[in-house]
């Protein structure tokens, strides 16, 4: 059987040495695609269905590989926010994405953020994360406007009117879904185009002179970071 296979392979490379000579390397070429776009021709609905197949494997690997790198940037990313919250002395941070799920009539697409990870000082309840699910980025307009670039806004307490007076929609809604904390820092996590998510800082107490200074030198050393290991994810 063998010795049948290198007999039937000697011919095809006679022949097809043969027509080199006669035709060129280019003319073999052409040769060469003529039979097999008269191949697809004749079994054009069983090439549409292999297509079909390969593109839906592709697909599927690409969206396993995907959620394997979201699992690996979970694991690694908890550990750098409770690092973050321990130089800070918070009692919680809170980490959000933004993400795209709709558009308007005209094609442009409604952002949205979710609580994707939530690291707490020992004793410190977690928030609910049905709660932080799907939150327009318009009851943010404000506050996203004011800390993109790289500022940051405080929120001082219960009684910080300032606060609230320049962003009623955010503290309407972080007082409505938490009563454990008093005071807040919101910082953006830089991305390349445009921010990729936002940072909340919290502590349950209320001290008149935080040093906020320091918590803003941390936050230069580490939204660097975190920007880092989320574009380490990125699979193109």
């Amino acid at each position: 059987m063998f010795k049948s296979i290198l007999e039937y392979l000697e011919i095809i490379s006679n022949n097809l040495i043969k027509l080199d000579k006669s035709v060129g390397f280019s003319g073999l070429l052409k040769y060469a695609i003529l039979i097999v776009v008269i191949i697809g021709l004749f079994n054009f609905k069983d090439v549409v269905k292999s297509g079909i197949e390969i593109i839906t494997e592709l697909q599927e690997e690409i969206h396993n590989d995907k959620l394997v790198k979201r699992d690996e940037l979970m694991g690694e990313l908890l550990p750098l926010l409770s690092e973050f919250r321990g130089y800070c002395s918070a009692d919680r941070i809170l980490y959000f994405e933004y993400h795209n799920s709709k558009e308007n009539l005209v094609g442009i697409p409604f952002k949205y953020m979710d609580l994707m990870l939530q690291c707490n000082r020992y004793g410190m309840p977690p928030v609910t994360n049905r709660n932080f699910r799907d939150i327009n980025s318009g009851l943010i307009v404000g506050l996203y406007e004011k800390i993109k670039f790289g500022n940051y806004v405080y929120c001082s307490g219960d009684l910080d009117h300032s606060f609230q007076i320049s962003y009623p929609e955010i503290h309407a809604f972080f007082s409505e879904v938490q009563d454990d904390t008093k005071q807040r820092m919101f910082l953006s996590i830089p991305g390349y185009k445009q921010p990729l998510g936002m940072i909340v800082i919290e502590w349950a107490d209320e001290v008149e002179n935080r040093d906020l200074e320091k918590v803003q030198e941390a936050s230069k050393v580490f939204l660097p970071r975190i920007t880092a290991l989320i574009n380490s994810k990125v699979i193109n």
